[in-house]
């Protein structure tokens, strides 16, 4: 039923309900690149806005409302907020139609990545209740 939903709120917005139903049909980005941990550590904090960032000079957003969007260009992230990864250890992969985007990615991605010895806290599942 979620995804029936999915396909109902896709469809309201003008999208093609057909990517839902068939994900293979969306477009594939000509390139690729592996970005790995620099130490290793527990993935202590993340900052989203700079992992939107990084995703941005892929080239999956506009910086103008001129610019146009790849819709092939993306972050798949491999590891989240508490995993630990080893030195090395593949944490994303990166998606661009042009490969010279990868290095300011990159970059932008690692330095959002915070690493540290000792798992981080566990956040509450439920911050409050309103009534």
């Amino acid at each position: 039923s979620a995804l029936e939903k999915l396909i109902e709120t896709v469809t309201a917005q003008g999208g093609d309900p057909e990517l839902i139903r068939h994900p293979e049909k969306f477009k594939k980005a000509a390139f690729t690149h592996t970005v790995r941990a620099k130490t290793g550590g527990y993935i202590a904090k993340t900052d989203t806005e700079a992992y939107g960032l990084a995703s941005l000079a892929l080239g999956a957003g506009r910086n103008t409302a001129e610019d146009s969007i790849d819709y092939a260009a993306g972050i798949m992230l491999k590891k989240k907020t508490g995993d630990f990864v080893e030195e090395g250890e593949e944490i994303a992969t990166l998606y661009a139609n042009d490969e010279t985007l990868f290095a300011a990615a990159e970059e932008k991605l690692l330095s959002a990545t915070v690493l540290s010895d000792v798992p981080p806290a566990p956040e509450p599942l439920i911050y409050d209740i309103i009534k």
